[in-house]
């Protein structure tokens, strides 16, 4: 989950009803697709299937297989460390979902589109 699905899983928790162009999904609802998006001033990126894609400037794309390293002191539940190993071969529909999020939020933002909703 990202800092993005906070504010939905809460709304969702207290039963509100209410329409929104979130990117940010419910994580508690049963449909919920894992993916967490990240940024930095640099790049962005998508983990989805286990799976780090990281877009940059001048079109720039890295792949990583992520791997759970566990850890036995800590909680099957609380397991934060990964393995990073470069891809060989490019997962084009992460590259072109990463870049459609990212895309449409600037689009959204920049025609505050984010303002009303239809």
């Amino acid at each position: 989950m990202s800092q993005i699905d906070v504010t939905p899983t809460v709304l969702g928790l207290l039963n509100f009803d209410y329409q929104s162009k979130f990117y940010g999904q419910d994580v508690l609802k049963p449909d919920y697709k894992p993916r967490v998006l990240i940024a930095t001033y640099q790049d962005l990126g998508l983990i989805k299937d286990n799976v780090l894609t990281i877009i940059s400037l001048k079109q720039k794309v890295k792949q990583f297989q992520l791997t759970l390293k566990p850890n036995q002191k800590v909680s099957s539940d609380f397991q934060i460390f990964y393995d990073q190993i470069l891809l060989t071969k490019e997962r084009t529909d992460l590259v072109h979902e990463t870049i459609a999020y990212f895309e449409t939020a600037s689009y959204m933002l920049k025609g505050k589109k984010d303002q009303k909703i239809d």
